[in-house]
């Protein structure tokens, strides 16, 4: 991977590494679904393919409001191997502060989560109108709405244009340069005015590089465990480096079935940030049923890896369990 100089030749790097091996679980109703390095990418090409043959180009720009859930995971990849950057957005509320400044950026597409976001930008005309197309990650049929596609409408669309375009993904990613913008963070800084934090696929394998030499502890048998309703630097990257050291990797689909898909994924690793441990502490505080905070994160947790390390207190309780707490501050977003 020390050759890769974006982020899609580091995927594909490891593609042809692993090929067969598990990568990715996925809740499939009662069952888990397995995933392999070739079956993400063949899903991933899927939705290069739709979205370039929608005149999605490399420099183009897609605003998403979602958690990091697997249809945003794989959004996101593909819209990288497009050439393309990412605005990253947790909720219609926190989009709707930076409106205007969106606009400025002419972002071609929006990706969002809820159905309940997506209804307010419905009723938004102003935010409706700042994009061509939108795509939703939920169970909606095709076609109720021609401006508005479900994300298994890209997924099956996608494999149908695939064939003719195949060639022209490879000839898109290998033009991509490393100088190109890969995500933009907009926030206020303390006079409240719009600031920009900009990565470009340099530094995001600069991040991924050094982050990992942190990780060398990680090996292929480990398991993660990850639900992450932000998006700053570390909710956006912290997956993506878990690829490139060849665990497997399960995202939980939302908070409501976090801690019961999590008995019987019993990962051994869990990505968390720093924000959103206090919440894990809570739960185990309220569950008298657990006897400890690992039997709570199903019985096998050994790391759980942060940006900001907690205060001593929440540090203790995972120690208490043999949970070591291993801060990777090159995902902090102040880095």
């Amino acid at each position: 991977m020390e050759s890769s100089r974006t982020i899609p030749e580091l995927i594909d790097h490891f593609v042809k590494k692993y090929r067969n091996k598990l990568l990715l679980q996925r809740r499939d109703g009662w069952s888990w679904k397995q995933i392999t390095w070739l079956d993400f990418d063949d899903e991933l090409k899927n939705i290069s393919s739709f979205l370039l043959s929608l005149n999605f180009q490399s420099g183009d720009s897609a605003v998403t409001i979602s958690t990091n859930c697997n249809e945003c995971f794989m959004c996101e990849i593909a819209i990288y191997s497009l050439g393309g950057n990412v605005i990253p957005f947790p909720s219609f509320e926190s989009f709707l502060v930076f409106k205007e400044e969106i606009r400025l950026l002419e972002p071609k597409f929006l990706f969002v989560e809820s159905t309940e976001d997506l209804e307010k930008i419905k009723e938004d005309q102003y935010s409706f109108d700042l994009f061509e197309k939108i795509f939703v990650f939920d169970k909606s049929k095709i076609g109720e709405n021609r401006n508005i596609i479900p994300y298994r409408g890209i997924v099956q669309f996608g494999q149908l244009k695939k064939k003719k375009l195949g060639d022209k993904l490879k000839i898109i990613a290998n033009n991509i340069d490393p100088d190109q913008s890969v995500l933009r963070f907009i926030s206020r800084n303390g006079s409240m005015q719009a600031q920009e934090l900009v990565l470009d696929h340099n530094k995001v394998l600069e991040i991924i590089n050094k982050s990992r030499d942190k990780l060398k502890f990680i090996t292929h048998e480990d398991q993660s465990y990850s639900l992450m309703g932000g998006s700053n630097i570390f909710e956006k990257l912290v997956n993506l480096i878990g690829l490139t050291l060849g665990m497997r990797l399960i995202i939980a689909q939302d908070r409501k079935s976090f801690y019961t898909d999590v008995l019987e994924a019993k990962p051994t690793i869990m990505f968390k940030s720093s924000i959103d441990i206090d919440s894990v502490v809570d739960k185990y505080n309220s569950a008298s049923k657990y006897s400890s905070i690992k039997d709570l994160l199903g019985g096998r947790l050994t790391h759980l890896i942060t940006d900001r390390k907690p205060r001593k207190q929440i540090t203790d309780i995972f120690h208490n369990s043999d949970i070591k707490i291993v801060e990777v501050p090159e995902l902090n977003n102040s880095y």
